[in-house]
């Protein structure tokens, strides 16, 4: 099964354009604890927007097969929202 199928992408987005705040954002891969997660900081560019960070985390999580640590990063920082999603 592709990564593709088991991960609802939509959703992914749905749930960090909820839970984070641009900072939050820019801090939950700042300072995840998967280190390959930490290099998302390096596609997002000063100026973009929160749609567009979203966008562009959740294209390098998916192109480099880490849409698995990204949740689990998500779930620990926002336990709340995350639950609301988990479907």
């Amino acid at each position: 099964m592709t990564q593709e199928r088991r991960h609802n992408t939509g959703a992914i987005r749905e749930l960090l354009l909820a839970a984070f705040t641009v900072e939050e954002l820019r801090g939950l891969f700042s300072f995840a604890m998967s280190r390959d997660l930490r290099l998302v900081v390096g596609e997002l560019a000063p100026e973009d927007g929160k749609a567009e960070m979203v966008r562009k985390a959740i294209a390098y999580c998916r192109s480099h097969f880490l849409l698995d640590e990204l949740l689990a990063e998500v779930q620990e920082a926002s336990p709340r929202a995350y639950a609301r999603f988990e479907d």
